[in-house]
């Protein structure tokens, strides 16, 4: 089976029915884990019941089963490993904003980074002093246009996204995506509590067929 598939550009979202980002890593790259090199990351969610959005899912889905077919694969195979997927399904149906929609993950080695742009389409980048835009984020409305790629190694069998642009569209709540642990089921308070003891707080899937 042949190594290496990629897709032709796939625009996700649009002016007129952005996606909404989330896990946004456009500027710095990063590792997530030991032993993997740093990557920049992006998530787009896309609305199933959003006509234009439906379309974008249809036309992953279609690519990726196309990519499969030409390489002799078997869809089945690849099926569990797909850059995309539903977010009421799994550990990512915990994500803020994820229930309800589709998402689509992308990433993009750190010698191969993805353009982002501002809403005039102008690139952005980190400035003199290491310091980032202040947009897109995670949370934020906007584009982003991926390529498909086949995976089949030792690593296993997937459908990846390249994450090659992104571009901001309009703002909104940022999200936090942070799991708070329930301070009451492992905290209690001490029996000399005082204030120069505590000292101070701080604040503030049928259309896949």
């Amino acid at each position: 089976m042949a190594k290496s598939v990629t897709s032709e550009l796939i625009m996700l979202g649009s002016a007129a029915a952005p996606g909404r980002f989330s896990f946004f890593r456009g500027f710095k790259p990063k590792a997530f884990r030991a032993g993997q090199k740093p990557r920049f990351e992006n998530t787009i969610l896309l609305d199933p019941t959003n006509a234009a959005h439906r379309d974008m899912l249809k036309k992953l889905n279609t690519t990726a089963k196309e990519m499969v077919a030409k390489v002799g694969g078997d869809w089945a195979d690849f099926e569990e490993g797909l850059c995309f997927g539903s977010g009421d399904k799994g550990k990512k149906s915990k994500y803020e904003g994820y229930k309800g929609h589709w998402w689509v993950s992308a990433s993009a080695q750190a010698d191969d980074a993805p353009q982002i742009l501002d809403r005039g389409a102008r690139v952005l980048v980190v400035d003199a002093q290491g310091r980032e835009p202040k947009f897109p984020y995670s949370g934020c409305w906007g584009i982003m246009a991926v390529t498909l790629w086949l995976q089949d190694n030792e690593y296993g069998k997937r459908i990846n996204a390249n994450f090659k642009v992104a571009q901001f569209v309009k703002d909104d709540k940022p999200f936090s995506n942070v799991t708070q642990v329930d301070v009451s089921q492992h905290f209690t308070a001490m029996e000399d509590d005082s204030p120069s003891a505590a000292g101070s707080s701080g604040g503030g899937d049928d259309f896949l067929n």
